[in-house]
């Protein structure tokens, strides 16, 4: 059974699991610094969503609504559980999570590897690639 839980703000107990799989997922397989993963004050503002299968926890991704952007990101599925899907059900989730708080348009870096699923959800890349934490992005855009 698949599990959506929703948490607002940096309640660190809360967001275990979550920072569990962003621990795995981006500081050891990507090797981002732990500075550039866990910005505080980003944490506080944020709505998190971390997605369970048979009560483990397998995806995680936030919104960061920041001078009036839906910013979606920190999408992430632990690496036993990619290609099942999850990226999607996370990206959609956070998408209209968006709506119900008033989104007109959502937004996202992604890492150029990943611009496929996000094009299939509606996004388009716009601008040039850029690195972000050692790791080729792109930033991307969608009307809801």
């Amino acid at each position: 059974m698949i599990v959506y839980k929703w948490i607002s703000g940096k309640q660190d107990d809360a967001l275990i699991d979550a920072y569990m799989i962003r621990r795995v997922v981006f500081i050891e397989e990507q090797a981002v610094p732990v500075e550039e993963e866990i910005i505080p004050w980003e944490e506080e503002i944020s709505e998190h969503l971390t997605i369970y299968d048979k009560d483990k926890p397998v995806a995680v991704g936030r919104i960061l609504l920041h001078n009036d952007k839906f910013i979606l990101g920190r999408i992430a599925v632990l690496k036993e559980h990619r290609g099942k899907g999850f990226g999607r059900l996370v990206t959609q989730a956070l998408i209209d999570k968006s709506v119900e708080m008033g989104a007109m348009e959502v937004e996202l870096s992604s890492q150029t590897h990943a611009i496929g699923l996000y094009e299939k959800l509606g996004f388009v890349a716009y601008g040039d690639e850029y690195m972000d934490a050692g790791i080729p992005h792109y930033s991307m855009k969608r009307k809801v």
